[in-house]
């Protein structure tokens, strides 16, 4: 905007009219004794016999008539010298706003680490009823080994039975909200189930025993009503159940870095969240009671009577966070031992301490992030379910011990991300048609780069196996390979840097050698 005003200001002090008569178009004003002297007449052509025609008098020109002068002005007498006009005042300068740019918050985001392509919820606005669904569609072909079993009198199988097996689901999530406070969220599984690969045998004790090819089977998973208020956030139906990074309580809609996700543990729950000290502070404060539908240990449609009590306490700033989350379980379930003269009822008491936590911080003096996260937990109680012959005699009830956590530590080089945008720069640059752009030599460069990082890292790993190019240290010795042809394959480091600067940043040349 600055560029196509600058003109337009400029011109309104340079080029301002005056009310002084312009001399007429036939006569060139000349200061001298002289006056005003007329242009001489043009010389007669010639004949094509080449006798001089008679040159002809020249005509007195008529008269001109005098410019329109202002009345009250009188008009100066003829042969006196014009004056000149009077000097025109320019316009005061122009003071130009500067802008300046925007400053770019620099943040982590957890896409940098694992992109899961889902598109972001959008919020509710105020006064409007919206609907939005969305979805994923995921398929799996799994290659394995044949597990070996052990075989029964019941079911002489000595192996699973099933080597390659070709599974999908598409999973949906409605979501309807009223204003911005308001809102009624669903999921569901459909289709969902193996297409293709050879059934399992002896496994049919299973929760998905995969024994048939049922790839159009539904699985309803969330439908619950959430109310947000100045106070807090409350949420009641079926909904998922997670914490950290899903050590103890998992939903099942968290992609991870390593691994499938698919069930998970699902809840009847009462929620209430706030902040009690305010909107914008760190801490948060989470209550719940559960009737758990489906986890690990439990299933409500065969028997499962699991109820739960929770308290979270965490800290959230950002991208860094720290919480503590701590859950009492009593479930029970009706059994016979041999029949129905038989009955006892299977019991599981326990408490579980669960502390989790991430950070996410800048490198200084580097282009680069270093992240982590971390889960440890703690289950005490006791439970009758698993049980010697002695306790079963005298009732005494075995105790549950068991401890466990996970860690991911790492650091993200930015440049990584950037090289995977230029490559999908150029590709959408091709698919319109349009020629090789700057974001080539830019990503080559940093391609070339990072695989020098990679190498020397591969290198370290292999010990004193890189000096061998078998076993462990082939992998690493065909890198530090691969990735030095890669700097002089396509043009070498240097001319890239020289393309970069001289064609993308307009930096003067290097001087040529002759």
């Amino acid at each position: 905007m600055l560029c196509g005003a600058l003109p337009f200001l400029f011109s309104q002090g340079l080029f301002a009219q005056t009310d002084e008569p312009e001399p007429p178009a036939d006569a060139v004003e000349e200061e001298g004794e002289g006056g005003l002297e007329e242009q001489a007449p043009s010389e007669a052509p010639s004949s094509e016999s080449g006798v001089e025609a008679p040159v002809a008098p020249a005509e007195e020109p008529p008269p001109a008539e005098p410019p329109p002068t202002d009345e009250s002005e009188p008009t100066p007498p003829v042969g006196t010298p014009a004056q000149e006009p009077a000097e025109v005042p320019l316009a005061e300068p122009v003071q130009i706003p500067v802008v300046e740019p925007a400053v770019v918050e620099r943040r982590f985001e957890e896409r940098l680490v694992l992109d899961t392509g889902r598109t972001p919820v959008s919020p509710g606005v105020k006064g409007e009823m919206r609907a939005q669904v969305h979805g994923e569609y995921q398929l799996r072909l799994t290659k394995m080994s044949d597990l070996p079993l052990l075989p029964t009198t019941s079911n002489p199988s000595t192996s699973l039975g099933q080597t390659t097996r070709l599974y999908h689901w598409l999973r949906v999530t409605p979501r309807l909200q009223f204003g911005e406070s308001f809102e009624v969220v669903g999921q569901f599984d459909f289709p969902r189930g193996m297409l293709a690969g050879q059934p399992t045998q002896a496994v049919g004790q299973a929760e998905e025993p995969l024994d048939e090819r049922e790839w159009y089977r539904f699985m309803p998973r969330w439908l619950y009503l959430e109310k947000r208020a100045s106070y807090g956030l409350w949420r009641i139906g079926q909904q998922g159940s997670h914490w950290g990074m899903g050590l103890v309580a998992n939903d099942g809609d968290h992609p991870p870095l390593f691994g499938d996700y698919q069930s998970g543990d699902i809840v009847e729950r009462i929620l209430f969240a706030t902040r009690p000290f305010g909107s914008s502070s760190p801490f948060v404060v989470g209550v719940a009671g559960d009737l758990v539908f489906r986890d690990e240990q439990a299933k409500l449609v065969d028997g499962d009577r699991a109820f739960q009590g929770v308290l979270s306490l965490a800290y959230d700033q950002g991208g860094n966070q720290l919480g503590v989350y701590g859950v009492y379980r009593n479930q029970r379930r009706d059994r016979e031992a041999v029949d129905a003269l038989t009955p006892f009822t299977e019991k599981l008491d326990v408490f579980v301490i669960d502390l989790a936590g991430k950070f996410s911080t800048e490198i200084p003096g580097l282009n680069a992030y270093a992240f982590g996260q971390f889960e440890v937990a703690m289950i005490t109680g006791e439970t009758n379910v698993i049980r010697t012959v002695d306790q079963t005699k005298n009732g005494e009830l075995e105790k549950v011990r068991s401890y466990g956590g996970a860690a991911r530590l790492g650091r993200y080089i930015a440049k990584h991300q950037a090289s995977t945008l230029l490559n999908l720069r150029s590709a959408s640059r091709a698919v319109e048609g349009g020629g090789p752009g700057p974001e080539g030599a830019m990503a080559k460069l940093i391609l070339s780069e990072n695989g020098h990082e990679a190498a020397a890292i591969f290198t370290e790993l292999a010990g004193s196996d890189r000096a061998y190019m078998d076993g462990a240290g082939m992998m690493s010795n065909l890198l530090v390979l691969m990735h030095r042809a890669m700097s002089i394959a396509g043009g070498t480091s240097e001319i890239k840097r020289n393309q970069i600067g001289e064609r993308i940043l307009g930096l003067p040349r290097d001087p040529l050698i002759k």
